[in-house]
């Protein structure tokens, strides 16, 4: 295989996943009538919608024709960049009416946004700052809660509004299960806002998405193609999907019960150590990884180019897991929920009651709009254990952006 602009994402994803391009989670015969019957004629608004999981959704949303699409994100050139995907691949003759918003979802702009659509069927919302990497500093780490919880909340707000509230669907991550990141932490609180919504609303706990953008594995596509060294932590490992199988977990979890949580059944998916993985994308190039230690790269970068290594081998810097909020594995359900099996692949995490954020967001309107008010990134975590009392953030100096 070869590092081009055409590079087949789907064939590479399979051969690091050792699974088929097919995949897993295929919707079910009454799953499929389901979405077609929500999404057919609908007015629906996605957000993030230039995000690298909406897009992975998006074509199961156009095939159903939905009536209108609002694809709102914040990114003008996202937004730019998806209309033209949008005008190049549409099928002749689909109906389906596509208005692009740029709008925040952390700004009382959204209120005029939704206001502004009049009725909506379904809301699929991803819009999320998703990186643990973030709590590297407060106003970082109070970015990704002023995202991912007061902008989920303003959303509902202003969807609870409508006549009929419309049913939402809200992405989340598996690291929203026995939290040790402000951004776990701040997906379980969003989690929380969904059950305490008036309308249908459901979740799904996603895991990695194979070159996601931001990604660990995304960036090994880049560095690869400059013939830079590639990095992974050791001993850590992480559930993985490809980004077809995130687009379906998605279609699946649009139309699963309400207030639920949709996760991979128990052996659907197996973790992977990411080194091993780290392995398996060079072996796809016909490569050999040849591991080298922090220290030694510290020592000497020039231990760690590709130039100085025989053509079918490739050097991997293997990096200490000792940064903010990182844990060994990965799960996706908590210790007191339970994981009831559903579709041939996928299970419920159902019965979820919302967890006490009325003092938390207040708190956060204070932090952000008060900048003199002096705040630390463990008086951040503290704040959040008052809504979540089994959270314990995994504090470090170190932070991924010191890694390579």
């Amino acid at each position: 295989m070869k590092i081009t602009a055409d590079l087949d994402l789907k064939e590479l994803a399979a051969g690091c996943l050792k699974r088929p391009v097919r995949g897993l989670f295929t919707l079910a015969k009454k799953q499929q009538a389901d979405f077609l019957d929500i999404c057919r004629d609908s007015v629906i608004l996605i957000t993030g919608a230039a995000g690298f999981i909406a897009q992975a959704t998006l074509p199961h949303i156009l095939a159903a024709e939905p009536r209108r699409l609002y694809l709102l994100d914040s990114s003008e050139n996202g937004l730019a960049d998806l209309a033209r995907k949008l005008a190049t691949s549409r099928r002749p003759g689909h109906v389906t009416d596509i208005r692009m918003i740029l709008s925040d979802i952390s700004s009382p702009l959204l209120n005029r946004a939704i206001h502004g659509m009049g009725d909506v069927d379904l809301v699929l919302h991803f819009a999320a700052v998703k990186h643990v990497r973030s709590e590297r500093d407060p106003a970082s780490a109070l970015r990704i809660l002023d995202v991912n919880v007061a902008g989920t909340d303003r959303l509902l707000c202003a969807l609870a509004d409508k006549a009929v509230p419309p049913r939402v669907f809200a992405v989340s991550t598996d690291k929203a299960a026995e939290p040790t990141s402000i951004m776990g932490a701040s997906k379980l609180l969003m989690e929380s806002l969904l059950w305490a919504y008036p309308g249908n609303s459901t979740s799904a706990r996603f895991a990695n998405v194979l070159f996601s953008s931001g990604s660990i594995t995304e960036s090994w596509v880049d560095r690869i193609g400059r013939s830079e060294p590639l990095s992974a932590p050791i001993e850590t490992y992480r559930y993985f999907v490809s980004p077809r199988e995130a687009g379906l977990i998605c279609a699946n979890a649009l139309v699963a019960p309400n207030r639920s949580i949709v996760v991979p059944s128990v052996g659907t998916l197996e973790p992977v150590d990411l080194v091993a993985l780290a392995s398996r994308f060079l072996e796809s190039f016909g490569k050999v990884a040849v591991e080298v230690a922090l220290d030694d790269w510290r020592r000497d970068p020039s231990e760690a180019l590709p130039s100085n290594y025989l053509n079918d081998q490739y050097p991997l810097v293997c990096t200490p897991r000792d940064t903010a909020g990182e844990k060994e594995v990965e799960e996706f359900a908590r210790h007191d929920e339970e994981v009831v099996p559903w579709t041939k692949d996928l299970s419920l995490i159902c019965e979820n009651e919302p967890l006490e954020t009325m003092t938390l967001i207040p708190q956060l309107d204070l932090w952000n709009g008060h900048p003199t008010v002096a705040v630390s990134v463990d008086q951040i975590r503290v704040a959040i254990s008052c809504s979540i009392s089994e959270f314990h953030g995994v504090a470090s100096e170190m932070t991924l952006d010191a890694r390579i």
